[in-house]
């Protein structure tokens, strides 16, 4: 994950028909801050839209991240599996009206055996089956609460 100890990191953004123009090499060669990810999902992610419509798209994002850790730690499936290598979308329609974020990628999602026990938020070692998968959550739901910060 190239030092990357966010838990996450933006993989790509695209916007209509085309791939945006994001620096994305330069964010994985380097370890980005929530700052840096706030200001390339600012700059790039979000439409380019009025900005009380842009700051409910990023209150929306906000909103559905928040609801799907929520639903995450009372779910008996979460507490069961791990998430290695699952993905985050987010989706904004064109004129800025609805949002969604959805949780994708769960082809290497795996039942952990039943002696162990992970909370998602304690780092990986060998053997230990955390996945990171709050710690990426909870900085993504940093990163965009910035995002609200720099739209207000």
């Amino acid at each position: 994950d190239m030092g990357n100890t966010l838990g996450f990191r933006i993989d790509g953004i695209i916007r209509g028909a085309e791939p945006a123009r994001v620096p994305l090499d330069d964010l994985r060669r380097q370890k980005s801050t929530v700052e840096d990810d706030a200001r390339c999902i600012l700059a790039y992610g979000v439409p380019d839209v009025p900005a009380e419509l842009k700051r409910s798209i990023v209150e929306s994002f906000l909103h559905e991240l928040k609801s799907m850790k929520e639903a995450m730690e009372m779910s008996p499936f979460v507490k069961s599996h791990s998430f290695v290598g699952a993905s985050l979308v987010f989706i904004v329609d064109a004129d800025g009206m609805k949002t969604a974020v959805k949780l994708i990628d769960l082809a290497k999602t795996s039942l952990i055996p039943e002696s162990v026990t992970i909370d998602h938020s304690s780092p990986w070692l060998l053997g230990n089956h955390e996945d990171g998968l709050f710690i990426g959550l909870d900085n993504i739901i940093s990163c965009f609460r910035k995002v609200m910060e720099i739209v207000d």
